[in-house]
């Protein structure tokens, strides 16, 4: 039985992609976005920490579940993104 020619031309185009390893950082190299994520976790965690003593009441409260997303958010892709080595 032979198969549409539609599914013939999807195959091509799937084969055809670059591999997901090709569009890495090079081998000891980091991926560019993590050192943003790096600086953007540490100022959340700074200014989750600081707010407890600057901020009362609901602006406290908003502030600190902003950045503790932020945090969480950032680090949860890092953690994501990291290659452990073989």
């Amino acid at each position: 039985m032979d198969t549409p020619s539609w599914r013939h031309r999807a195959a091509d185009r799937v084969e055809s992609r670059p591999p997901h390893e090709a569009s890495a950082a090079p081998p000891g190299r980091q991926h560019p976005m993590k050192a943003l994520l790096w600086l953007v976790l540490a100022a959340a965690v700074v200014v989750n920490v600081s707010t407890g003593f600057a901020l009362d009441g609901v602006q406290q409260v908003l502030v600190s579940v902003a950045t503790g997303a932020t945090a969480l958010g950032a680090g949860a892709f890092l953690v994501l993104t990291h290659r452990r080595r073989a």
